[in-house]
């Protein structure tokens, strides 16, 4: 009995203190401010969140799935025709994106395994669009053999940037895959307003059977359509360039910063 009312004289006594009141009234908008910092940390790093990587992956494949059966169902009710040519094959992807804290490494730019995160979603867009006919229905996989990546200029905090992402050149076992990170001209002049390219990055897949046996590229794009109806002379260019660029992933891929006429190729 007397430790409780030693207790309670010991409150009024810090509630009577101008500075412990001072202090205990603001207790409620600290509490406030903690829940305040707490929800804008939580949506800086949403996208970091578990899960969300998935979450995000999995509308992304809905959303091509749904796409490719409004496609099926318009070439059957002769709405469209499938674009089967090698210029679809080699047709540029394209996403827009931003920079949010989650991203950043120490350095205050964007993390160098951020960059490969962001390209899962193009090549999901990419791959399965072009690819689908075959990936979809399991008749066929792609499997990922490794990829190089170039870094040429940093990718600052909030920045908006876009990725692009084309069919750059296969052989008898590898497709090649270019993709480059770009972020908005600072050129006053409309002609000098091509993007700068930040990073480059060369990615190699292979398909495979579900017997495990490797599929030739050229032989997929075949079954495809893709190189359906080319002329003789229309074959032999499309052989001399996928000759030229091959020489591009022999030789590195610092070269392929100044390779403008590959994308102008596509665009």
């Amino acid at each position: 009995m007397s430790s409780a009312l030693s207790n309670s004289s010991y409150m009024s006594s810090l509630t009577k203190n101008p500075l412990t009141s001072a202090l205990l009234s603001l207790a409620p908008f600290f509490g406030s401010l903690a829940k305040h910092i707490l929800f804008v940390l939580i949506l800086l790093n949403v996208k970091s969140l578990p899960t969300v990587y998935h979450w995000r992956c999995w509308f992304l494949f809905q959303k091509i799935i749904w796409r490719r059966k409004r496609e099926l169902r318009e070439r059957k009710e002769g709405k469209i025709e499938k674009k089967t040519n090698s210029q679809e094959l080699f047709r540029v992807f394209r996403q827009e994106h931003r920079l949010w804290p989650d991203d950043l490494d120490l350095n205050i730019h964007m993390n160098n395994s951020s960059y490969l995160k962001v390209l899962d979603f193009l090549r999901i867009e990419q791959i399965f669009t072009l690819f689908g006919d075959l990936l979809i229905p399991k008749e066929l996989y792609l499997a990922n053999g490794g990829c190089k990546i170039v870094y040429k200029k940093e990718i600052p905090p909030f920045a908006k940037y876009t990725v692009e992402s084309c069919v750059l050149t296969w052989n008898d076992k590898w497709v090649f895959i270019l993709s480059r990170f770009l972020l908005p001209s600072k050129a006053k002049t409309s002609a000098d307003k091509d993007p700068i390219v930040a990073t480059i990055v060369v990615n190699k897949l292979v398909f495979k059977e579900p017997n495990g046996k490797t599929a030739e590229p050229a032989a997929v794009f075949e079954r495809l359509g893709f190189f359906k109806g080319e002329s003789e002379e229309e074959r032999n260019e499309r052989e001399a360039a996928r000759k030229k660029l091959w020489t591009f992933v022999e030789s590195g891929v610092d070269k392929l910063f100044e390779e403008n006429g590959i994308w102008k190729r596509v665009t």
